[in-house]
This record gives C-alpha cells, structure tokens and sequence, in this order.
C-alpha cells in the first residue's frame, strides 16, 4: 500500500501523483538523484582538496625545523657567550688589547640578544670585560698624548 509523503493519505491504489494532494512521487525520485548527484560531486572535490592540502602539509612539514631544533639554537648562543667571555678576558690580560675587545663584544653579542636572561652570564661578562678593556685602552691613549706614558704609571701615581 502506498503511503503520500507529502499529505499522509493512503489511497487504495499505487499512483505516481497523490489523488488526495498533487504530490508528484516521480518528481520526488528525480530530485533525490540530483542530490545523490551533487552530493558524489562535492564528496569528490573534498577528497581532492584534502588530497592537495595533505600534499602542501607534507612540503610544509619539511620546511619547520624538529621540535629539538630550538635547544640547539641556544647551543650555539652558548657557546659565542664562552667565547665572548674568553676573548675579553684575553684582552684583559694582555693590557687592554682593542682588537681582542672588539672581538670579544662581537663574539658576545648574539648570545646576549638571544639567550633568556637566566642563561647570559658568560655574554655579560664578556661584555664587561671588553668593554673594560676598551675604555681603559681608549683613557691609555688620551693618558699618552697628555705626557703620562701608560695609564698603570698615571694610576701608580695616583695611589
């Protein structure tokens, strides 16, 4: 027995269009295939889409550095903080070399900007041991064009 979708009714017998109110069963049937159509279409463009982006996903994923990287990034920084460090106390010992205080606040340098404060001392110390050793260098070259000598003979003086 044929029950209307539409209205609900049940006439006795199986029409293709309700007696009761107009309901077209074969109009029905047609747009239920359109939409199985379209639905197969657009299940077919997500499953392309999602194909694509997975494959940019992957080129992408290439592209970032391993979950590990950023501690070795901080390795590095370390070790020109050591090197900073070193360097300055070189140029300390050596009589306030400018070169070697140049280079121990290049050296210095990268590992202040990017390491966590917590993590800078040896680029702080390198800092002010170089930037120590270029001051006194500097105050020695204004103390020889006065007629002192050396700054240690002006400050042997003083003391």
């Amino acid at each position: 027995m044929f029950t209307c979708k539409h209205c609900h009714s049940e006439p006795e017998k199986d029409y293709k269009v309700c007696p009761v109110c107009g309901y077209d069963r074969a109009e029905e049937e047609k747009l239920r295939r359109e939409y199985e159509e379209k639905e197969r279409e657009l299940q077919t463009e997500y499953d392309e889409l999602k194909k694509e982006l997975q494959q940019k996903y992957e080129v992408m994923k290439t592209d970032i550095p391993p979950e590990n990287a950023s501690a070795h990034t901080g390795e590095r920084e370390k070790v020109f903080g050591l090197a900073g460090f070193v360097v300055g106390l070189v140029s300390a010992a050596l009589g306030c070399n400018i070169l070697l205080g140049v280079i121990a606040v290049i050296f210095s340098a990268p590992a202040y900007n990017k390491l966590p404060p917590h993590k800078r001392g040896f680029a702080v110390a390198g800092y002010a041991l170089s930037i120590s050793s270029i001051i006194v260098f500097v105050l020695s070259l204004i103390l020889a064009e006065a007629g002192y000598g050396n700054l240690f003979g002006y400050l042997s003086l003083i003391v």
